[in-house]
């Protein structure tokens, strides 16, 4: 649930940078900054990634416990 929470707030948090908030005044930064945007994919994609890993080791835990 950590994991997945974390992720989510992540791509919440890029799709922020990336687009603004025009009801708070915040601009986006990947216009400013390029790199932002880029780096921030990378760490999403990684994180989505472990959410998957650790639900396939969850999965086989189970299903090595229940045989």
């Amino acid at each position: 649930m950590v994991l997945t929470g974390a992720a989510a707030a992540a791509a919440a948090i890029s799709a922020l940078g990336k687009n603004g908030n025009s009801h708070a005044g915040w601009q986006p930064i990947c216009g400013l900054v390029p790199t932002f945007c880029d780096h921030v994919t990378g760490a999403l994609a990684c994180g989505f990634v472990a959410v998957v890993l650790h639900l396939l080791v969850v999965l086989h835990s189970i299903y090595t416990m229940n045989s």
